[in-house]
């Protein structure tokens, strides 16, 4: 297995896309230094991107591709490709009409002046948005965390101390928004919208 010819590229990429035995490919690959040398270990981390990408492209997309085409097969020789396009809009429309499921609406909170104003806040469309940026602000800041624990100028044991008290505070913090969130809009549109 190797690159020397094209037939032979050609069979390894075969078997790259084959998910057969890549990774061990891949790291022969990134171990390559240049013609008539020897191997280093870790070389080139682009060669690595070359197969990742070579997989996603090759494997994913023409996989999927296959599927379609065997999927599209499968249709006509069901019959519907000799069907009117009516005829198709009516199976299409028979099909589609099992799957439609009515969304709940929350019915709003008349007795209570409180609970009105909860509902209000939790319906709108900012509040979906905010407590997503709060959930994406959350990942963020573990993932920089983390990538900072692994520069850091500091002895060690300091800066584990550090680390853990500071996602101590962002987790503890995020917990406490999860839960007013999930409380104000238990208290607005009820358990019963849940069930």
């Amino acid at each position: 297995s190797n690159f020397d010819s094209i037939i032979e590229g050609m069979l390894l990429l075969f078997e790259v896309v084959s998910l057969s035995d890549w990774a061990r490919i891949m790291w022969y690959a990134t171990d390559m230094t240049g013609l008539d040398k020897q191997p280093e270990r870790l070389n080139s981390f682009y060669h690595s991107l070359f197969f990742v990408a070579f997989i996603v492209v090759c494997s994913f997309f023409m996989v999927n591709i296959f599927i379609g085409v065997i999927i599209n097969n499968i249709a006509l020789n069901r019959g519907v490709a000799t069907l009117t396009d009516n005829q198709k809009q009516w199976m299409e429309l028979q099909r589609q009409i099992p799957l439609v499921h009515p969304h709940p609406v929350p019915r709003k909170p008349e007795n209570s002046r409180w609970r009105m104003t909860l509902y209000e806040i939790c319906d709108a469309q900012w509040f979906d948005w905010g407590v997503s940026l709060i959930i994406l602000a959350h990942i963020v800041l573990v993932a920089t965390f983390q990538s900072m624990a692994e520069g850091s100028d500091d002895t060690e044991e300091t800066f584990r101390q550090k680390w853990k008290t500071a996602m101590d505070i962002v987790n503890w913090g995020a917990i406490a928004l999860y839960t007013c969130e999930i409380v104000m809009k238990m208290a607005a549109f009820t358990p019963r919208m849940y069930s």
